[in-house]
C-alpha cells in the first residue's frame, strides 16, 4: 500500500487487487505489504486481534 494520502492510487487493499487483477502476466508481479504504510492507509495494526482483522481484510481481496 502507498501512505494514504488519499490521492494515491493503491493505497486500498481493494485497489490493490483491482490493479493485480488488470495485468496479464501476474506471476511477474507480487504484493508486499509494509506494515508502516498499511497503517499510515489507515489499517489498524495496534492490537493482534486488530492485525488478524486487518490481514483477513487483505486474504479477502
Amino acid at each position: 500500500t502507498t501512505a494514504g494520502q488519499g490521492s494515491n492510487l493503491g493505497y486500498t487493499f481493494e485497489q490493490l487487487a483491482h490493479i493485480s487483477d488488470m495485468v496479464e502476466a501476474r506471476e511477474r508481479i507480487g504484493i508486499c505489504l509494509d506494515t508502516c504504510h498499511v497503517f499510515a492507509a489507515g489499517y489498524d495494526l495496534r492490537t493482534k486481534t486488530a492485525y488478524q482483522e486487518t490481514m483477513q481484510a487483505f486474504d479477502r481481496v
